[in-house]
């Protein structure tokens, strides 16, 4: 039997967020996020847990006890002192810690690293109470200025937010492959890069945030957009991915979100749903993986990083192809590779390391390995696919 079908088959389903700050309770609509295999819902009122949790889902708690309050005057992390507020944030988390359906605790969306300090301390003291649940708070992008960041670099804002905050995970967000312009898309890969060079470093796992609605100056992302930012991320190790959004704002000029501003599911839920299903589908074995590194065969981004003599894959005569080296605990390797081109598929053929050989494609649509040959060789625009290699003779 293959390594692949040794792994354990249990339930276990790859994170998958709608990022939304409010979202709905609406038990028909969460049911509908569950159907398009998301597993998180997003970001709303403790009032929305149990039906987020009839839904299968679970959902991040915003509360003004603990949470950056944006609709009223909000609290100044700067000069926040916890000790006038650790019995009703204590309170509050005692409260909430054991509802079904609970994922986290919100605290801010994208601070600068000013803030940090203040909000490592109320960290911490819904830690005190409740280390289990993730404290969330999502950074901003590398392509924020040094003023927005409060530091020179995106790494020193990286390695500052670890310190002051000690993140359970890293979560950021970065929407230029939506871009109109193909020179800003490097970007997003830089972003990867960083980001998982500080989640690897310090132990933790790191969301990445892609963009699934057209708005401001990024366009309505297409089918290979959302495939493309969602497999690029787990080919870079990402331990979950959120989409913003899936419920469209009721405001500013949001456009064919997974659900619109009627909650009426759009053609871009339908592409959401397939590629979801697909990670789904991957999950037992994805989730089982050990990264390694992630390089770029073809053109390399700026601060990314290409192939060296302990690659799995050592080049891909027929085109450009972005490469995530994994193995499993007992040292099977694989690769998840993807077509970084967002026009035109690619026919797939690979040089290995020397010592390497192609055992099998796992299916995105079945969950099972077949022989990786004829049209499995094809990678549609964004597509990923998952290969188990095997030492080769």
């Amino acid at each position: 039997m293959s390594s692949a079908r040794k792994i354990e088959k249990a339930k276990r389903q790859f994170p998958l967020m709608a990022w939304n700050t409010e979202t709905p309770s609406d038990l028909k609509l969460l049911k509908r996020a569950r159907d398009c295999g998301l597993t998180l819902a997003g970001i709303g009122d403790a009032a929305g847990l149990a039906n987020c949790h009839k839904a299968g889902l679970t959902l991040i708690v915003q509360d003004p006890v603990f949470s950056h309050d944006w609709t009223a005057v909000t609290r100044d992390w700067r000069t926040f002192d916890p000790a006038p507020v650790r019995a009703a944030v204590q309170k509050r988390i005692r409260q909430l810690m054991r509802k079904p359906g609970l994922c986290g605790y919100y605290l801010m969306d994208e601070p600068g690293a000013a803030l940090f300090p203040g909000l490592g301390r109320m960290a911490e003291l819904i830690r005190e109470v409740d280390p289990h649940h993730w404290i969330y708070i999502n950074l901003l992008p590398n392509y924020a200025s040094p003023e927005q960041l409060g530091t020179p670099t995106y790494a020193d804002y990286l390695e500052a937010f670890v310190k002051h905050c000690r993140p359970q995970a890293l979560s950021y967000d970065n929407y230029f492959l939506t871009r109109e312009n193909p020179a800003d898309h490097p970007l997003f890969w830089s972003n990867l890069q960083e980001v998982t060079g500080c989640a690897h470093r310090h132990a933790i796992p790191f969301w990445n945030i892609v963009n699934s609605v057209g708005s401001y100056s990024f366009r309505v992302p297409t089918d290979a957009d959302l495939k493309l930012q969602s497999f690029g991320s787990l080919a870079y190790g990402a331990g979950g991915i959120a989409y913003f959004t899936y419920f469209a704002p009721p405001h500013g000029n949001y456009r064919l979100s997974p659900v619109d501003q009627f909650n009426h599911e759009t053609p871009t839920w339908y592409h959401l749903q397939n590629l979801n299903l697909q990670i789904q589908n991957l999950a037992p074995v994805l989730l089982a993986l050990n990264w390694r590194r992630a390089y770029h065969l073809g053109p390399v981004p700026q601060g990314c990083g290409g192939t060296d003599a302990s690659s799995f894959v050592q080049n891909s005569p027929m085109g450009p192809l972005v490469v995530g080296d994994f193995e499993l605990a007992d040292k099977t390797p694989y690769i998840l590779m993807v077509n970084p081109d967002l026009a035109q598929s690619i026919f797939v053929r690979l040089e290995l390391r020397k010592d390497l050989e192609v055992a099998a494609i796992l299916s995105a649509y079945t969950g099972l390995e077949t022989p990786f040959h004829d049209h499995q060789a094809f990678l549609a625009p964004g597509q990923g696919a998952l290969l188990r290699l095997k030492p080769k003779g």
